[in-house]
């Protein structure tokens, strides 16, 4: 990953604010902790130690953004460093998402350096079991959701933000996703086709992809 004034992804992600644990993937029951809340540590061990297959942590943005790591059983006592360094916070430690990128790949496992990005996912914001999501092939050239109809919710009006996730690895085992809608009111979120075409292409220029070459899409903002 680039720095943090360069890279191209900051701009969608901004600042790491929390972390989230969740289980068989019910981000809506997920567990969440300020980042640099101490107190937390203890209670995130916890539930590392006592989950089943499908445990894994994600790091929150304050844009609604987050990168994400699935945590095989063997993988949880190392994971514990990770763990423990964004909740005390000490000095130095990053918090944009080449900084987090980084981090999980040096003290949990790695997920990033090096892994191809696998496939794009398009869902809301902790509502990608309950609500569906609509996957797409890599690289995302002329890929537009509004000529699709997904199963489980509205383009036009979420209950939370729209996400575009993209997923590393054959094993889905890390992502990363930012905002791709706007906000109308009140749990009211709206597909906006320019953001999901600038995130796109921001992802073709940082991540490796599955075929080298042009990945971003041409236009994405055309009618269903």
């Amino acid at each position: 990953m680039q720095g943090e004034t360069t890279d191209p992804l900051h701009r969608f992600f901004g600042t790491a604010v929390a972390l989230v644990v969740a289980e068989n993937g019910v981000w809506e029951q997920a567990d969440r902790f300020p980042l640099g809340d101490v107190s937390g540590v203890d209670a995130v061990w916890h539930r590392l130690d006592r989950a089943g297959e499908d445990v894994a942590i994600e790091v929150g943005f304050d844009t609604d953004a987050f990168v994400g790591l699935r945590l095989r059983p063997a993988e949880r006592s190392r994971a514990k460093e990770l763990v423990t360094t964004l909740l005390t916070q000490p000095a130095g430690v990053p918090r944009t998402v080449g900084g987090i990128m980084s981090m999980v790949d040096r003290l949990a496992a790695r997920r990033f350096a090096h892994v191809k990005a696998d496939h794009a996912e398009l869902g809301v914001l902790d509502r990608w079991q309950s609500l569906g999501h609509i996957t797409f092939d890599l690289p995302l050239v002329d890929v537009n959701p509004l000529r699709l109809d997904p199963a489980g919710f509205d383009l036009h009006d979420a209950p939370a933000p729209i996400m575009l996730e993209i997923v590393f690895g054959p094993r889905a085992d890390g992502w990363i996703a930012a905002r791709v809608s706007t906000q109308r009111g009140p749990h009211m979120h709206k597909f906006d086709a320019l953001r999901f075409r600038a995130f796109a292409e921001a992802v073709c220029m940082s991540l490796p992809m599955p075929h080298p070459g042009e990945c971003a899409p041409r236009d994405s903002h055309g009618g269903k």
